[in-house]
C-alpha cells in the first residue's frame, strides 16, 4: 500500500485549473473522500533488480561513475485507466489523471526508498532516479498523463522490451499490447 495524499491531489487540481465546485468537491473533506474512492482502485506493484556494469544495457542505463544500477518497473494497475474510459466530464478526467500522477509519484518514491535500503546493505549509495519509460506529467505540470513515446532510434524500445522480459513484468500485470504499447497505462520504468 502507498500513502494517499489528498492535499497533493487538491494542489495539482488547482494548478491544472480544474473546476472542483462543478464536480461537487467544495472542501477538503469532499476531496479527501473522492481521492479515497480512487485509491481503492489502486493495484500498486513493482519488480526491480540490481545489475552490474557488465549487464547488457549497462552502457545505456547505468549512470556515469556508477559501478552498478537497479532497474525497475512500477505500476498502479489498470483499474484507474478503466475508470477513465467510463468518465465523460472533462474536469473529472483531468482530476483522475492528476490523482494518478500523485499516486505514481508517491509509489515511485516509496520504491526508491526500498531500493536505497537494499543498496545501503551492499555499501552502495542510490543516485538520481532516471526514466527510460514514463507517463508524461509525472514530475511536471503537463496536463496529460500519456505514455512517453518509445523511440526506436536510440534503442530504448528494445531496452524496454528486454527489461520487461528480464524483470518478468507480467508477474505484476505489465506487458506490451498488440500495438506494442505498455499496459497498464500508468506504468514507469
Amino acid at each position: 500500500k502507498i500513502p494517499i495524499y489528498s492535499h497533493e491531489v487538491f494542489r495539482k487540481a488547482k494548478k491544472r485549473k480544474i473546476d472542483l465546485e462543478k464536480l461537487g468537491l467544495n472542501d477538503n473533506t469532499a476531496i479527501k473522500e473522492y481521492t479515497s474512492s480512487l485509491a481503492v482502485l489502486l493495484e500498486p506493484a513493482t519488480v526491480f533488480d540490481y545489475f552490474e556494469a557488465n549487464h547488457t544495457h549497462a552502457k545505456t542505463l547505468m549512470p556515469p561513475k556508477a559501478s552498478a544500477y537497479t532497474c525497475g518497473i512500477f505500476t498502479i494497475g489498470s483499474k484507474l485507466d478503466e475508470k477513465l474510459k467510463t468518465i465523460e466530464d472533462e474536469d473529472e478526467i483531468k482530476l483522475i489523471k492528476a490523482a494518478c500522477s500523485v499516486f505514481m509519484k508517491t509509489g515511485i518514491n516509496f520504491i526508491k526508498d526500498l531500493i536505497a535500503k537494499e543498496a545501503a546493505l551492499e555499501s552502495f549509495e542510490l543516485g538520481e532516479l532516471s526514466y527510460f519509460y514514463r507517463i508524461s506529467g509525472l514530475h511536471s505540470e503537463e496536463i496529460e498523463n500519456e505514455p512517453t513515446e518509445i523511440s526506436a532510434e536510440d534503442g530504448s524500445k528494445e531496452i524496454l522490451i528486454s527489461t520487461l522480459k528480464e524483470l518478468q513484468s507480467e508477474k505484476i500485470g505489465v506487458m506490451l499490447n498488440e500495438h506494442q504499447e505498455v499496459m497498464p497505462k500508468f506504468t514507469s520504468a
